[in-house]
């Protein structure tokens, strides 16, 4: 599942996220990480797997403080000026 998930969401991917449309970007883990010692053994990753099968994956939104998200509150974001643009009006 973690490997198909780093390929829909590759390391370095630039995301928005859908209800606050800040961008970042996909990258891995500090050590220690506590989500990545409890569910990868401590292995520095950007992609896990909760318990109830939810996939997360790491994102730095240049706040500082990188942390982890839910893909289902993310969005690929190649232009963040055209994320939006074509988007159906309940996604605003």
């Amino acid at each position: 599942m973690i490997l198909h998930l780093a390929n829909l969401w590759p390391l370095n991917l630039k995301v928005q996220h859908s209800s606050t449309r800040r961008t970042g970007t996909i990258v891995a883990c500090p050590p220690r990480d506590p989500i990545a010692a409890e569910l990868l053994n401590g292995a520095q990753a950007a992609h896990a797997v909760l318990r109830s099968g939810a996939p997360i994956v790491h994102v730095d939104f240049g706040d500082g403080a990188p942390c982890w998200y839910r893909t289902t509150v993310l969005r690929k974001a190649t232009d963040t000026s055209a994320v939006w643009r074509d988007q159906p009006r309940r996604w605003r």
